[in-house]
């Protein structure tokens, strides 16, 4: 078997070691990972703008109901209870035609949660052999693997065969294998914006925030050089009644 790391344009692929490699599963060592770390934040950020999206888009289907409605679905934490409830909702607030297309959209939310939770809840490790590469684990196979352990302290071989079997399991990770798991999660949330903004438009009215990206501030508030810094112009245009965008501090649904 070979004993040298895969190229990168072949990952996530398992640890190809034959024998034992060091690593390290502890969580300050992500830190040693920055830029890798990173991408495990994000991925998990995308998946918060998704379900606060579904959110936001079941408020504007349930109309005057929307706080009762909100409230039930986010004490709601059963995931099966949860998607019962979408469903339930939206069948009943869309048409046929925008329900089946609803539905085509959740399973690709779908994939795009387990891919979340394959992130988000795995275990990572560093390890000196892939420099530049985080190692996952699934913790349900390290806890069997703890209890396989459990009565052959002193019988090395088998300890060894064992250990050996469980870091092929080990996936590597590089930043390329994280970037693609983000593209996918935000072409998923593209997909649920283009068909939740009319509905939203309609049901939260023309003010609503409905899109992720950023919004320049229209260009009037750089009219009076006196108003320097966004806090001023948005002093300024409080008073003339004018509403300046800031997507980019409170979020897609931010007041």
């Amino acid at each position: 078997m070979r004993d040298d790391p895969l190229p990168e344009d072949e990952m996530p692929q398992p640890v190809h070691f034959s024998t034992r490699i060091p690593f390290n599963f502890e969580p300050g060592g992500l830190s040693e990972r920055p830029e890798l770390a990173t991408q495990i934040a994000i991925i998990s950020s995308l998946w918060n703008e998704i379900e606060a999206r579904i959110s936001a888009f079941l408020a504007a289907l349930a109309g005057s109901e929307s706080k009762t409605v909100i409230a039930v679905y986010l004490a709601i934490k059963n995931d099966g209870a949860k998607r019962a409830t979408i469903d339930t909702i939206t069948q009943q607030k869309l048409s046929a035609t925008d329900f089946a297309r609803f539905q085509e959209i959740m399973r690709t939310i779908g994939a795009r949660y387990n891919d979340r939770n394959k992130v988000v809840h795995g275990a990572w490790a560093i390890s000196p052999k892939y420099p530049n590469k985080l190692l996952w684990a699934d913790v349900r196979e390290t806890v069997s693997l703890m209890t396989d352990m459990i009565g052959i302290d002193h019988d090395e071989p088998q300890r060894q065969k064992k250990l050996i079997a469980h870091q092929k399991q080990l996936m590597v990770y590089g930043l390329s294998d994280f970037k693609r798991i983000e593209g996918r999660m935000r072409a998923a949330y593209d997909e649920l914006c283009a068909f939740t903004k009319p509905h939203m438009e309609r049901g939260l009215g023309p003010l609503a925030k409905v899109d992720q990206r950023a919004v320049p501030p229209p260009q009037e508030t750089r009219a009076h050089p006196v108003q320097t810094g966004n806090q001023s112009a948005r002093r300024s245009s409080s008073r003339r009644g004018v509403r300046i965008p800031d997507v980019g501090k409170d979020g897609p649904f931010g007041e």
